[in-house]
């Protein structure tokens, strides 16, 4: 054993080795879980389980730049080459939310998201209503006919997460230094400009208010890092917390919402679709016989009144729609009545209730006046709420009616067919009608929904609406329901008239343009309170000088926050790696600038394992004492992954923005645990998850399809002396 107690020998021991089915170019370990993302070519985003099986496979169509998981491990972040970035949820890849940049956000070079820690909060958390009842109310159903997922999905993977008290920050960046920054991945709080482009890596302070970003220009001579001070995180903790989870709610309520109707409007116009059909060709079978301005709805009617059909409509009976078509109207009619209440009984008023509450609680929420929220906004999603809600009962009510109506309908037609159309070697017909037809219903369905559908106002908005006929049991809630939309204050909103007869659609969209419009003023209020601290020069070199990977995070101790930045240097014959350690200061006052950092100092150390030089492949850190470091030697010819304790190391004072001279002392790389490959595995690049609880590794070959898994803390030989085995596993932890 060594001084460190590690075992002799080869150090990590190689749990698997696995072969993807097409090369990838990049690769992250889910904090929470043993999986692996990898990204193949260049749009297909896969996720592995340790033994290799796939969980699943998201094509994205577009260049994928770069991931990041959630640190509840619940969303994968994919940043695009369109300037988009996709959040899909862990389960089955679905795209759970998708955040469009501004048109002039470029393609995202980078995506961090980090965590709080909540043992660092000033203030503790607490529901802004106490006892919080929306989490005795059942999960809203998936709306299976519809091909989306998203809505489901982003109330299952983030609304979830935004009812715990834990709040995280995700920023996206461009090539051009814009940064898209929002909370919980929703709650967009606006996009800053850095002074420099290209941001590579990010992490930030517990309390999230001190945010670090390396930039490294495209000449990789330069690196620079900035510091984003949202202290506003520190004041407005709990405040900010219960904005985001209200906002993040809203917006998904409205998403799953719209798919609903979208569903429900998918029925409605199969429904529609079958009854035209036919209607057109009674027109056609008319027009045919020039029997004059009469239509469809006149021959009917006679019909009914008659008993006795007239040639067209024998004609029509009989040739187009046939008892064959009028089954299939019958089907059409009777599933889409059934469907449609279905989606408003199981998914539309479920989701009403989940949204009065939480536009109460925002309601709540504007007295606080330093949220900037205005009160009268609020009241106007409240009453478009309302409206909607109101809106969806009338839809019922009047669909219900219309439904006994059209079976009264279907059934006096059957009924003509056998006095018509009688089948050889029945029983004559019976010259009552069945039971199952009210005339008067029959009548009602001619006069009044075969012309137009009632329900159709609901659904479209192309043309002026039918007045509704009303029953006298109805007009006093008609005349109610009127009343309420005459007095509502706001009559039009971005340029869409909203009245009694708008369809639900056009309500939502209303409604999501109303939510924007509460959400923007608290949002600009908070982005304009992020400040950017002027760049400070991490390293700088002669043209000669090439520095090829950095690495950075945030270290935390006991009244001490750090933070570690580190790159490899090679400069002619020599290879060496630079550490920075800063340390980070954070106000609790409300100073013009309250948080800062103060350099403490530098280590170099030069890059020679077991006497022979070597150059970074790749590196990374994996808890807040050790790194891991890929190396090769000059000839490329031997690989080795190298522990380095960089807590350990000597740093010597320099002065910030100073250029990095060889007047700083070097030192040797540390004996440490060490790997060696065979030649038979060429490694290109490593990702780890030093997580308590996960403690894993991956290596990725050369030609970028096998990869190693190995364990960050055994070896090849254990204290015991028993040796570790490849069937040796961690399973996925649901």
């Amino acid at each position: 054993m060594n001084a460190q107690g590690y075992a002799q020998g080869q150090a990590f021991t190689i749990l698997n080795e696995k072969v993807l089915p097409a090369p990838a170019r990049l690769l992250s370990w889910c904090p929470t879980m043993d999986i692996i993302a990898f990204v193949a070519d260049t749009s297909t985003v896969s996720v592995h389980r340790m033994s290799g099986q796939r969980v699943w496979t998201q094509d994205v169509n577009v260049r994928v730049e770069c991931i990041a998981w959630k640190p509840d491990g619940k969303l994968l972040a994919i940043g695009l080459d369109n300037g988009a970035t996709l959040l899909c949820d862990v389960n089955d890849g679905s795209v759970a939310h998708k955040i469009d940049a501004s048109y002039a956000f470029g393609k995202v070079c980078m995506v961090g998201w980090v965590q709080e820690d909540p043992t660092q909060r000033q203030r503790k958390f607490r529901r802004p209503d106490g006892q919080d009842i929306e989490k005795f109310m059942p999960r809203l159903n998936k709306i299976t006919s519809t091909s989306k997922a998203g809505a489901h999905s982003v109330l299952d993977a983030i609304v979830q997460s935004a009812d715990e008290a834990v709040m995280d920050v995700l920023i996206a960046a461009d090539d051009q230094g814009h940064l898209h920054v929002s909370i919980f991945g929703t709650f967009f709080l606006g996009t800053v400009t850095l002074p420099v482009p290209a941001p590579a890596h990010h992490s930030s302070t517990s309390t999230l208010s001190t945010h670090i970003i390396t930039v490294a220009d495209k000449g990789v001579q330069n690196r620079q890092w900035s510091l984003l001070d949202m202290s506003f995180f520190r004041h407005y903790n709990v405040s900010i917390r219960n904005l985001a989870s209200i906002s993040t709610k809203v917006f998904s309520l409205i998403a799953y919402l719209a798919e609903a109707f979208e569903a429900m409007t998918a029925e409605w116009k199969e429904m529609k679709r079958i009854q035209q059909l036919y209607m057109e060709a009674c027109v056609e079978t008319i027009e045919e016989h020039g029997a004059g301005p009469v239509t469809p709805v006149i021959e009917l009617f006679q019909l009914l009144m008659t008993g006795i059909p007239s040639s067209v409509l024998r004609e029509w009976l009989t040739d187009r729609l046939t008892e064959r078509g009028l089954k299939r109207w019958e089907k059409a009619s009777v599933s889409g009545y059934a469907a449609i209440r279905r989606l408003v009984v199981e998914h539309v008023h479920p989701a009403l209730d989940r949204l009065a509450l939480a536009l109460t609680k925002l309601e709540k929420l504007s007295s606080d006046q330093s949220l900037d929220l205005h009160r009268q906004h609020v009241q106007r999603c409240l009453d478009l709420h309302r409206m909607l809600f109101m809106q969806s009962h009338f839809l019922l009510r009047i669909m219900n009616e219309e439904d006994v109506r059209f079976k009264s309908f279907a059934a006096w037609l059957r009924f003509i067919f056998d006095e018509i159309s009688p089948v050889e070697g029945a029983p004559p017909p019976n010259d009552d009608a069945p039971d199952e037809i009210d005339a008067t219903k029959v009548a009602e369905f001619i006069v009044r929904c075969l012309p137009q559908s009632r329900i159709r106002p609901y659904f479209e908005n192309e043309g002026p609406a039918l007045p509704r006929q009303q029953r006298p049991e109805e007009a006093s809630d008609i005349k109610m329901s009127k009343t309420f939309m005459n007095d509502w204050s706001i009559q039009q909103i971005e340029g869409d008239a909203v009245s009694d007869e708008a369809s639900l659609e056009n309500i939502l969209k209303t409604l999501r343009l109303s939510s924007i419009e509460v959400f923007r003023a608290p949002a600009q209020m908070l982005r304009e309170k992020i400040s950017i601290h002027p760049q400070k020069l991490l390293a700088t070199g002669n043209p000669e000088g090439r520095s090829t990977s950095s690495i950075l995070r945030v270290v935390e101790r006991v009244n001490e926050k750090e933070v570690f930045m580190a790159y490899d240097v090679t400069h002619g014959s020599e290879r060496a790696l630079h550490v920075h350690r800063y340390l980070i200061r954070e106000e609790s006052g409300s100073d013009a600038n309250p948080c800062s950092t103060l350099l403490v100092g530098i280590a170099v150390v030069n890059l020679e394992a077991n006497g022979e030089p070597c150059e970074v492949k790749d590196l990374a850190f994996v808890d807040d004492q050790s790194m891991l470091l890929l190396l090769c030697t000059s000839d490329s010819s031997k690989y080795v992954l190298w522990a380095l304790d960089y807590s350990s190391l000597t740093y010597s004072p320099l002065a910030e923005g100073s250029v990095i001279t060889t007047d700083i002392p070097s030192q040797p790389l540390q004996t440490s645990r060490k790997h060696w490959f065979d030649a038979a595995f060429v490694p290109r690049a490593i990702a780890v998850n030093g997580r308590a609880g996960r403690r894993i590794g991956c290596v990725m070959a050369e030609e970028q399809q096998r990869y190693l898994i190995f364990d960050l803390d055994a070896d090849d030989e254990s204290e015991d002396g028993t040796a570790h085995t490849d069937e040796e596993e961690i399973d996925m932890e649901e």
